[in-house]
């Protein structure tokens, strides 16, 4: 069995709160980074913001525009770019492009799976389970990036009960 990660034709819900954030976050550093290059509040020119300054200003823009516009488009580029294959022994999660990445799961070996699935019956089959340390820091670009979780996933499955059934056979008839 082949696929790909559906393309986003709804929104998720924490992008409900994370877009509206980041169109607050992108405009109010935009305008204090604009005002300050250009020579600040004060017509004297005492306004003017130092190099050090105008840097942190600067990453925070970039960081502004990645949370509004960016990680949308880095998201679909990812999705595009990733094919899940179910073998009689493995299942293989590969991306190319400028991201490559392979993760081979031996299905004699399968982790436990954790199945989210969205009322319309799409979903994400999750790979084993994070450690707490990993759950509280290391895993939460997943909402910016869900493809940049450090958990083995196939995302956003059409159907995800049908193809969590037909892993755990593969399972099964794997392990003998």
């Amino acid at each position: 069995m082949d696929g790909r990660p559906a393309q986003r034709d709804k929104i998720p819900g924490y992008d409900i709160v994370l877009v509206p954030f980041s169109f607050l976050w992108a405009g109010t550093v935009i305008s204090v980074a604009v005002n300050g290059f250009v020579g600040g509040v004060r017509s004297d020119g005492l306004g003017r913001l130092d190099i050090g300054t105008c840097a942190i200003l600067s990453f925070f823009v970039l960081m502004g525009s990645y949370m509004s516009v960016g990680r949308l488009l880095h998201d679909a580029y990812l999705r595009a770019h990733t094919r899940y294959t179910l073998t009689s022994h493995r299942i293989l999660i590969e991306r190319d492009g400028l991201q490559p990445r392979r993760v081979v799961i031996d299905l004699r070996q399968l982790p436990i799976l954790d199945v989210r699935e969205t009322r319309s019956g799409v979903g994400t089959i999750y790979f084993g389970v994070p450690s707490i340390l990993a759950s509280f820091f290391g895993d939460r670009w997943r909402y910016c990036v869900p493809e940049m979780s450090q958990l083995p996933a196939l995302r956003s499955i059409p159907d995800v009960r049908r193809v969590t059934d037909m892993i755990e056979r593969a399972s099964r008839a794997a392990s003998g």
